[in-house]
């Protein structure tokens, strides 16, 4: 189809076997989707292509649960997510600077199986956004924060917040018994909370913003902390005078926190 849009208003749509849903990319279905609730199943969504020079291929998510191997966000095409449940079990790409994902005023769920890796615009509106990340996180250009939203690193291997543009988390939690590092500075305007692991922070600065309330998740450990045997530094700021307690231990050698 050319054009038009696709509305998923309840039941179960499953693209079967290694065959993706191409919106926009192709002229096979150029043109929207509109999901409000059911269950969509996909080996890949594949949203406008790198070259657009005019809007091309939506996806709008007020519900339901999506299924997909990889959603890859091309150039002048978006997703937008205000409620509803997004399961990608593999990659979520935001190809380049036209590319958006956008969560709105609703409660939203995204979890990313495999890397989170923005070139474009990445925006938690208003509502309570839920960001789960079991790989890496690559933050290439624009990743906006409000106070509602919560990133959460969940992996089983060693995960890393990487990219070349620091990012601004609201709620950060570490839930991955083999760590998490840093390859650039960070800021934590809200809470971080250590769940389980350890939050290395090497020769990168972690900040605690003006309104970070204390690091949730006590008691701390050495299999629980933030690991600072680098020349990185953790900083608190301040509006006035004030105390903060920073849970650091090292791991040079043997791993050490008291």
């Amino acid at each position: 189809n050319s054009g038009g849009t696709l509305y998923i208003d309840g039941g179960s749509l499953t693209i079967n076997g290694t065959t993706q849903m191409l919106i926009g990319r192709t002229s096979t279905f150029n043109g929207d989707v509109q999901m409000s609730a059911g269950t969509l199943t996909a080996t890949g969504i594949y949203l406008g292509n790198a070259g657009a020079t005019t809007p091309v291929g939506t996806f709008t998510q007020t519900g339901g649960t999506i299924n997909t191997g990889i959603l890859d966000i091309g150039g002048k095409s978006s997703f937008t997510h205000s409620a509803g449940t997004n399961n990608v079990n593999g990659t979520l790409k935001l190809e380049n600077t036209t590319s958006t994902y956008t969560h709105t005023t609703g409660i939203s769920v995204i979890n990313v199986a495999g890397d989170f890796n923005n070139n474009g615009v990445y925006t938690t509106g208003t509502g309570a956004a839920t960001i789960n990340i079991a790989g890496n996180w690559y933050n290439n250009l624009t990743f906006t924060t409000s106070s509602t939203h919560t990133v959460t690193f969940n992996g089983t291997g060693s995960q890393t917040i990487s990219g070349s543009v620091s990012s601004k988390f609201n709620n950060l939690t570490i839930n991955n018994n083999a760590g998490v590092n840093i390859s650039n500075d960070q800021t934590v305007n809200s809470t971080l909370t250590l769940t389980s692991g350890n939050l290395t922070i090497g020769s990168n600065n972690l900040i605690l913003g003006s309104n970070a309330s204390a690091v949730a998740g006590g008691p701390f450990s050495a299999a629980k902390m933030i690991v600072a045997d680098g020349s990185g530094e953790v900083r608190k700021n301040f509006t006035a005078n004030g105390s903060y307690a920073f849970p650091i231990g090292d791991n040079t050698g043997t791993a050490e926190y008291s």
